[in-house]
């Protein structure tokens, strides 16, 4: 694994991937917030890549990400300049990007100071052609299952999300580590029943839900975030789009919270504010 800046690419050929799908198969057969005491420290954020002044919007993100000290993060709608930038950060330090080439293409992409066992790219149906991201990183000698997706986007797509994880699902739960976290944009409210439903039968802890009953979590709030009422589609509600989800028999929820909930400062006109990202962040920590 290598520093996006000092190769073409941090990211693994098509070859690695039939090599993680081989051992796969053969598995299958066989404010700012401060972070606590943990394990294991994890971000997930949609990153609104590329637009609305993302030199201003990029600095703000690794300013709220620094103290948190997150061992990973998984990002969606990321390019490979982000990534480029970002493993030159001070503040991330050891950071390294993750992907593959057809998922980096798909927006999908992890920066994590930890040892990487293996990776894996699942092309997911849907005319948009969303991906999934598979990450096998290693801490204290206990390997950890990271899915990163970005779920197909429009209002009436709830058939394509619910085909996605029905997707995704058979690959995450037969995978042969102990501690697995699905996380990202999945693109759908807690209103969306029938979809939630489908996510339901992955049996994971909705760590937002676990630590936080009875508050909504929207990380795409109409009301908070400018950005995300200005590219909100026409009646779209404020919406608990991003989640992280946590299949461990030893390591449990510590706490959460969403990132980037302030304005950092005025977009192209006086009425308009600028924020990290359209959506908010999400961050946890696992402790056994």
């Amino acid at each position: 694994m290598c520093k996006i800046n000092r190769s073409p690419c941090c990211i693994k050929t098509k070859r690695s991937n039939l090599w993680f799908a081989l051992l796969l198969g053969l598995a299958v057969m066989s404010g700012l917030p401060t972070a606590v005491q943990a394990d294991m420290n994890v971000a997930t954020w949609n990153i609104y890549g590329g637009r609305s002044a993302p030199d201003k919007r990029y600095d703000a993100l690794f300013n709220i990400l620094q103290p948190l000290k997150p061992h990973v993060i998984a990002l969606q709608e990321v390019d490979e300049p982000f990534l480029h930038r970002a493993v030159q950060q001070p503040a991330l330090g050891n950071h390294k990007a993750v992907s593959t080439p057809d998922c980096l293409q798909g927006g999908l992409a992890f920066l994590v100071n930890l040892p990487v066992m293996h990776r894996y790219c699942l092309d997911l149906p849907g005319p948009l052609g969303r991906k999934a991201l598979f990450v096998e990183v290693k801490k204290k000698g206990q390997n950890w299952l990271f899915v990163t997706l970005h779920l197909e986007s429009f209002l009436e797509d709830g058939p394509w999300r619910q085909k996605q994880l029905a997707k995704i699902k058979p690959l995450f739960q037969r995978y042969p580590a102990p501690h697995k976290v699905l996380l990202g944009d999945f693109n759908f409210g807690d209103a969306e029943h029938k979809t939630a439903a489908v996510l339901a039968s992955f049996q994971l802890l909705d760590i937002w839900r676990l630590r936080h009953p009875g508050q909504p979590g929207f990380s795409w709030d109409r009301t908070r975030n400018y950005m995300a009422d200005r590219n909100s589609f026409d009646q779209e509600p404020s919406r608990r789009l991003d989640r992280i989800l946590l299949k461990s028999s030893t390591m449990q929820p510590k706490h959460i919270t969403l990132l980037g909930t302030q304005s950092i400062g005025a977009a192209a006109l006086p009425w308009q504010t600028l924020f990290p990202s359209d959506h908010f962040g999400l961050f946890a920590q696992f402790a056994e």
